[in-house]
């Protein structure tokens, strides 16, 4: 058996981090054994009595789960991580049943890091099947907990899944598992996936490669929204100006470590000089969607001219006095960009 992690998801989500528990001849004993009781019971006395959880969206460990999904595509007010779900339900005064010895490990264990944790039954799968955590395709299948129609997941949609036979154990990354690898009394082999992201979240990327710039951010304090809002974080490219490594107008720059998810057409742009606004910056900034930047950018490139830059800088100014577009849209954000056309 092969467990396999698709390598974008380490591009996209720099930090991310899936560590593995992997037990065979166990023995999952359903009526509770002391101990391990003691240990969820008390877990979940301590998330009623912590402070820091209200709301527990808002907890580090939590939000940075709620962006992740957004990244995908997920709406985490209607699709929460595992570990937002868990704690939420145990806040409101809901207890976490004992379902049985190894279930009741994984949620204890849950709770007390408020990370995301879950086990799969793997004695119930063939020896030449992969275990695979990547972005669905649309056409696997799932069949939900407990029973019901199958369900497909959505294209992008980041799934642990069943190779080749496309299967999906768990939807929406750590948000419900199914019936195929659920945990049972006759389960003997056991798969537990630790699943952790930095709190901070330093590099949070959208599906595209780009970086994510929402307004819900919780990387960005309270100063660092107003400069984000005024546009006074760009100053200090005046000075990369003056020494001659930028432009007034240009394509803005990425990072080099995107340079890698350029076609060759898009590295068009690279020809001219950066600079601190640009087409694509008056043409729907961050709502509209990386490709669509890029492709102004390689089109600044081909028609650049001093008339043009000057049209741009005077369309540039309402952009800044107006705090237009400063953010990602959640929606399809390309046909903001008729401006530029």
């Amino acid at each position: 058996m092969i467990y396999r992690i698709d390598p974008q998801l380490f591009q996209h989500y720099p930090g991310y981090v899936r560590g593995l528990i992997i037990a065979r001849r166990t023995i999952n004993i359903e009526p509770p054994i002391d101990e391990v009781a003691r240990l969820l019971t008390g877990a979940q006395r301590t998330i009623r009595d912590r402070s820091d959880l209200e709301p527990a969206s808002a907890h580090p460990h939590i939000a940075v789960w709620r962006e992740a999904y957004r990244k995908f595509g997920a709406k985490p007010t209607e699709f929460p991580s595992s570990i937002e779900a868990l704690v939420k339900r145990v806040r409101r005064g809901d207890a976490v049943p004992y379902i049985n010895t190894l279930a009741a490990l994984c949620n204890s264990a849950s709770l007390r890091y408020l990370t995301p944790i879950g086990g799969h039954a793997i004695d119930v799968l063939q020896p030449d099947d992969h275990l695979v955590l990547g972005y669905a395709n649309g056409a696997e299948e799932f069949a939900p907990l407990g029973g019901g129609p199958i369900e497909h997941p959505l294209p992008g949609e980041v799934i642990f899944f069943v190779a080749p036979a496309n299967r999906v154990m768990t939807r929406r990354w750590t948000w419900r598992q199914g019936e195929l690898t659920r945990l049972q009394r006759t389960t003997t082999a056991v798969v537990i996936n630790i699943d952790g992201l930095p709190p901070d979240a330093p590099e949070l990327r959208l599906a595209d490669g780009s970086a994510y710039s929402g307004g819900d951010d919780p990387r960005v304090t309270r100063v660092g929204r107003f400069l984000r809002r005024t546009s006074l974080d760009e100053l200090p490219q005046l000075i990369n100006v003056l020494r001659g490594e930028m432009s007034l107008v240009g394509p803005r720059p990425d990072q080099v470590d995107q340079l890698r998810f350029y076609s060759e057409t898009e590295r068009r742009k690279l020809s001219v000089k950066p600079g601190i606004t640009g087409l694509a910056q008056i043409s729907g900034r961050n709502a509209i969607s990386w490709e669509r930047r890029k492709a102004l950018d390689v089109e600044y490139a081909r028609r650049r001219s001093f008339a043009l830059d000057l049209a741009i800088l005077a369309r540039t100014l309402p952009y800044v006095l107006l705090g237009r577009d400063i953010h990602t849209h959640d929606g399809d954000p390309d046909t903001l960009a008729s401006a530029a056309d």
